[in-house]
């Protein structure tokens, strides 16, 4: 595939659509990410280096994509298209306007449906039903431009953030070889989105992480799903102790007792009660490692009638 690539991409997912493109033969001229001393808010960051360095392609670390520097470069590098596969900067029209024939972005969700800044764990906050990845040509727009490719899958209530990013993941290499070969046309085939079924994710979905007993068991485990890896985590605390929560589970079961007290404690997990139903916790993080949150708690002396806050 003759065509010029300039790929910009600096998240595991960046990586998995490099990797794929490489490997379909893509002809990456040059990989712009960001610099791992300017990644501290982006948790799903990788570093793409090696992918490039054993193929001697042109890497660019970088704090901001939109200087003058790095638009005259990708300038002379004259692409025929640009892949943004996770890139954390909004691209100006004037990038936007170096690739010949357009630059392809990315977006976790099935276009138009569930635009916004945080799609995997909105949709399951949102209680979605029906997933997907979006290729679309990028323009002024915010996630409005012509589907280049899309791939659907279903969202399921044992979906976490970490499974849907999978599910993203599997559908993006699928994907690429659509990719690969209307570049091989020289000409990429697109499909208007439809104005009219658009929906927007609310913004924030994740700013407040911390566990609100009053919320009933079903609202709080969709928060620790849509909350975990990639994402930092739900939380609560254990006294003073601070516990991420990272498996749980839930039911419906009524139960005469106060939000965030502590009911059952066995193999099963620790069972606390919410606003209305149960939440079992299974895995905590307490400091670096993860564990059953039966050990946890035992070590920290809780027992039944121990507030969670």
């Amino acid at each position: 595939m003759p065509d010029r690539i300039v790929f910009l991409g600096t998240v595991e997912f960046s990586r998995h659509m490099l990797d794929e493109t490489l490997k379909r033969k893509g002809n990456v001229c040059a990989v712009w990410s960001v610099a791992r001393e300017q990644a501290g808010e982006i948790p799903d960051w990788r570093d793409l280096s090696d992918l490039t360095r054993d193929r001697s392609i042109e890497h660019h670390e970088v704090k901001h994509l939109g200087t003058p520097e790095n638009l005259a470069r990708i300038r002379e590098l004259r692409p025929d298209t640009i892949l943004a596969m996770g890139f954390p900067e909004t691209l100006s029209v004037e990038l936007l306007s170096t690739a010949r024939l357009g630059t392809v972005g990315s977006h976790p969700s099935a276009l138009p449906r569930n635009r916004g800044e945080t799609p995997i764990p909105g949709q399951i906050l949102h209680g979605e039903t029906e997933g997907g990845l979006t290729f679309f040509l990028m323009g002024e727009g915010v996630q409005d431009g012509p589907i280049v490719s899309q791939r659907r899958f279903k969202i399921t209530l044992t979906d976490t953030a970490s499974t849907l990013y999978a599910k993203t993941i599997i559908a993006g290499r699928e994907m690429l070889g659509d990719v690969t070969a209307m570049l091989e046309r020289g000409q990429f085939d697109t499909t208007p989105q439809d104005e009219s079924l658009a929906t927007y994710l609310p913004s924030g979905d994740l700013d407040n992480r911390h566990i609100d007993w009053k919320q009933n068991a079903r609202r709080t485990y969709d928060l620790v799903r849509a909350a975990t890896e990639p994402y930092p985590g739900a939380f609560c605390y254990l006294g003073s102790r601070k516990l991420i929560l990272w498996e749980v589970g839930f039911s419906h079961e009524p139960v005469e007792a106060r939000p965030g007290e502590v009911v059952r404690i066995s193999d099963r997990g620790v069972e606390v009660a919410t606003g209305a139903g149960l939440l079992v916790i299974r895995t905590v993080q307490v400091v670096r490692e993860k564990e059953h949150a039966l050990d946890v708690f035992v070590r920290a002396g809780a027992s039944l009638g121990t507030i969670l806050s």
